[in-house]
């Protein structure tokens, strides 16, 4: 558990939301740990903070909303 604005809260969504991309067959970008891809779905996305920027066509991005749905509020 962390408070709000610290630097492990930071790093503790970064471990978390990792766990559920990396879960849903994501792969983690070589250039950046904030860049993921999913090979099947062809899905790239990038995280900044809590904004979550994806590219994919759209069935796919709609299974990645239901597989983010899983886990959080989209």
């Amino acid at each position: 558990m962390s408070s709000y604005g610290t630097r492990d809260a930071a790093q503790n969504w970064k471990k978390a939301y990792s766990k559920v991309l990396l879960s849903h067959g994501l792969a983690r970008g070589s250039a950046t740990l904030c860049a993921f891809h999913h090979n099947t779905k062809d899905i790239d996305i990038i995280v900044q903070g809590d904004d979550f920027a994806s590219l994919g066509c759209p069935e796919n991005l709609h299974w990645l909303k239901a597989a983010l749905a899983e886990h959080y509020g989209v």
